[in-house]
C-alpha cells in the first residue's frame, strides 16, 4: 500500500496482507523469502491461490523451525499466517488477460458498486428536478426509474470496456507513448511540479522523479481510454438513431461534440 520495499499489497481490517500467485506451492513460498532464505514479510498474513494453502503451511511451518521466519518459533503459527485466496492459479492467471469470462467476471464484480451508485444519484437528481412538478408522479416516476438504470448500465459498461482494454497490448504500447510525452514535460521546472503534484496526490504520499513520471503515465492511459469508451457508449446509440431516421446527422454531430467536450472537461477536472 506504501509503496515501500516489503511494504503491504494492501490493508484489510487492520490486517496487513502480501499476495504471492505463483504455479505452484512451492515458487509461491519461495517467493516470500529473500535472497538468504529469510522470510520478508514480517508479521504481514501471506495470502496464496487457492488450493495451495495446506502445501504453503507446511512449508512455513518448516521455515519456522530452522529459525528462518523471525520472531516466530512456534511452527503451529504458520496456520494463521497464511491465508487462502479467492481465485486458484489459473484463474488469477485469466483474470489478467482480456476477453474471457473470468476476467469479465472480476471486472463486472469491480465495478457493480460505481454503477449502482451512479443509479442512485441519477435516480435522486432526476427525481427532484421532475417529481415536484409533475402532474402525473407515478408515470414520471417510472420514467426517472428508467433513466436510473440507464445510467447505472452505461456505468457498468464503460467501467467493464475500459478495464478489459487496458489489459490489452495496445494499451502497454499507450503507456510507453504517454511516458514519452511526460518525459518532455517534466523537463521544464513547471511540469516536473505538476507531474509530482498529480501523482503525490493520486498516492496520497510523496512520488518524485521517475515514478512519479511512470504513475501518471498509468492513470492518463486510463483516463484516455475511459474516456474513448464514455464517448462510444454515447454516441454509438445516437449513429444508429440516425441510420433508422429517429435523429439527424446534424443532432449526431452536436450531441457527439458535446460528449467529446464533456469527456474532455473531465480529464481536466480529474487532472486538476
Amino acid at each position: 500500500k506504501s509503496n515501500t520495499l516489503n511494504g503491504p499489497d494492501r490493508i484489510v481490517d487492520g490486517v496487513e496482507i502480501q499476495t504471492k500467485y505463483c504455479r505452484t506451492p512451492t515458487a509461491t513460498f519461495n517467493e516470500a523469502f529473500d535472497g538468504t532464505g529469510i522470510y520478508r514479510y514480517g508479521n504481514q498474513v501471506l495470502e496464496v491461490p487457492r488450493g495451495q494453502r495446506s502445501g504453503v503451511v507446511g512449508k512455513m511451518a518448516e521455515a519456522i523451525r530452522e529459525g528462518r521466519v523471525p520472531a516466530v518459533t512456534d511452527p503451529a503459527q504458520a496456520e494463521s499466517m497464511v491465508r487462502e485466496g479467492r481465485a486458484s492459479y489459473a484463474q488469477a492467471s485469466r483474470i489478467a488477460r482480456p476477453g474471457n469470462p473470468d476476467s469479465l467476471a472480476f471486472d463486472a464484480q469491480v465495478h457493480f458498486a460505481n454503477a449502482a451508485l451512479t443509479s442512485g444519484i441519477a435516480f435522486a437528481a432526476a427525481g427532484c428536478r421532475s417529481l415536484p412538478t409533475a402532474p402525473d408522479k407515478k408515470a414520471v416516476l417510472g420514467d426517472v426509474a428508467i433513466s436510473a438504470v440507464q445510467a447505472g448500465t452505461k456505468s457498468l459498461f464503460t467501467g467493464v470496456a475500459t478495464s478489459q482494454l487496458v489489459r490489452m497490448r495496445f494499451a502497454r504500447q499507450a503507456t510507453v507513448l504517454v511516458r514519452s510525452g511526460l518525459e518532455q514535460t517534466t523537463r521544464t521546472g513547471t511540469g516536473r511540479r505538476v507531474v509530482n503534484a498529480v501523482a503525490s496526490a493520486s498516492c496520497r504520499k510523496a512520488v518524485r522523479g521517475i515514478a512519479a513520471t511512470n504513475h501518471v503515465a498509468k492513470l492518463l492511459r486510463s483516463s484516455i481510454i475511459g474516456s474513448a469508451v464514455s464517448f462510444g457508449v454515447a454516441t454509438v446509440p445516437d449513429i444508429g438513431s440516425a441510420m433508422v431516421g429517429r435523429m439527424t446527422w446534424s443532432q449526431v454531430g452536436r450531441r457527439g461534440a458535446e460528449n467529446f467536450a464533456s469527456n474532455l472537461g473531465g480529464m481536466a477536472g480529474w487532472t486538476a
